[in-house]
């Protein structure tokens, strides 16, 4: 009589690389797993070896890339919520910031065997590092709020956002009126995909000044040179041409009398 034996081994991840430019996480294991029994939930990314040494996260989503099947080689795309969090956390910035821990729950093998659980956390095998320049998606105004909030596409460095590079224009023409902000207004935000910039007093007076600029969505646009923001890796965002402004919020506070003169001698205030 033949017998055979169950599988009763637990799937053990054996290696993992990460790529920040493609966004691909690869989980290498020791026999086949299931991928449609992934929980993305289960992985957990640290910037230190040591638990509790640096910052760690546990990812929210993520999908095996389209056509895969099971196999020992599970290759997963990175959610972009997730990917803009670990920049911020500057997890996973280089080699030496990468290492990972793993749940029971985070796949099963053919035989609905949970992976072994790492509590000591492993380090990145293959790593391949952001060369992504960071890019402006969109942008609002608010005269109201005295704000002009950048929207970009990754996580950037608010810390080395040059405001004097920031030029509002009041058309795509070279004939518009342009206007550089000074270094009045400054960076209110932390490190983040949207950094929000406060407008100094005077650059506020100036563009209320300047009636053909800013007056209105049609006419407020915004352009800046290569290198006004990097990436939390250094990447330098590329130079922005004369962009319309998504949302624009009118001036509605009324002008105050702030203080006045008075001459006794020459009768006039």
């Amino acid at each position: 009589m033949c017998s055979s034996d169950l599988d009763s081994v637990s799937p053990t991840l054996l290696q993992f690389d990460l790529n920040m430019t493609t966004e691909l996480l690869t989980l290498h294991f020791r026999e086949t797993v299931n991928i449609d029994s992934l929980n993305t939930t289960g992985i957990v990314l640290q910037s230190d070896q040591t638990q509790g040494t640096g910052a760690a996260y546990r990812l929210t989503g993520g999908v095996v890339v389209a056509g895969s099947v099971d196999d020992i080689t599970v290759v997963i795309e990175l959610t972009r919520t997730d990917l803009n969090e670990l920049k911020r956390l500057q997890i996973a910035n280089a080699v030496l910031t990468t290492w990972m821990l793993l749940d029971t729950t985070t796949i099963e093998d053919q035989n609905r065997r949970p992976a072994n659980v790492i509590t000591s956390a492993k380090a990145v095998q293959h790593y391949g590092a952001d060369t992504t320049a960071p890019q402006l998606w969109h942008y609002n105004m608010s005269l109201e709020a005295e704000t002009i909030t950048l929207s970009f596409s990754e996580t950037v460095d608010a810390d080395t956002l040059n405001v004097t590079e920031l030029e509002l224009t009041s058309s795509t023409a070279n004939t518009g009126t342009v206007y550089r902000l000074t270094s009045l207004s400054r960076v209110m935000s932390e490190d983040g995909t949207v950094i929000i910039v406060k407008l100094g007093i005077t650059d506020l007076n100036e563009i209320k000044r300047l009636h053909t600029l800013a007056t209105r969505k049609e006419d407020t646009y915004l352009q800046f040179a290569a290198g006004t923001i990097k990436d939390m890796v250094t990447n330098d965002i590329n130079a922005v041409q004369p962009t319309l402004v998504s949302t624009y919020g009118y001036d509605l506070t009324s002008p105050q009398l702030v203080s006045f003169c008075l001459n006794m001698n020459t009768d006039t205030a």
